[in-house]
């Protein structure tokens, strides 16, 4: 692999961890996502991707977004992700559990 192909990889990984920190979905929740797949699955589409400096601009103008720029590769899968989180109210904590006695 040349310089530049990890300089590349490494940007990408970076724009994909900021991406997620944007939208608001946990790390996890990407790796359990399409049965396991979904990390690699995003990684991937983000290395194939040719809008780096449009999503570079985007992040750092959106300091919190609800949904993934419409330009976004992953659009869809994060989409997803975001959608489910918002379906799904958050699991009980011990001490808020209505079966506490």
């Amino acid at each position: 692999m040349r310089w530049w192909e990890f300089q590349r990889v490494e940007r990408q990984q970076q724009l994909l961890a900021t991406m997620l920190d944007r939208l608001a979905i946990e790390p996890i929740q990407l790796i359990r996502f399409n049965r396991g797949n979904g990390l690699r699955d995003a990684a991937d589409q983000c290395m194939r991707c040719f809008e780096s400096d449009r999503c570079e601009r985007w992040l750092a103008n959106v300091p919190i977004a609800a949904l993934p720029p419409d330009f976004c590769r992953n659009r869809e899968t994060f989409h997803r992700l975001v959608s489910q989180r918002m379906l799904v109210p958050p699991l009980a904590t011990k001490e808020e559990s209505p079966n506490k006695k």
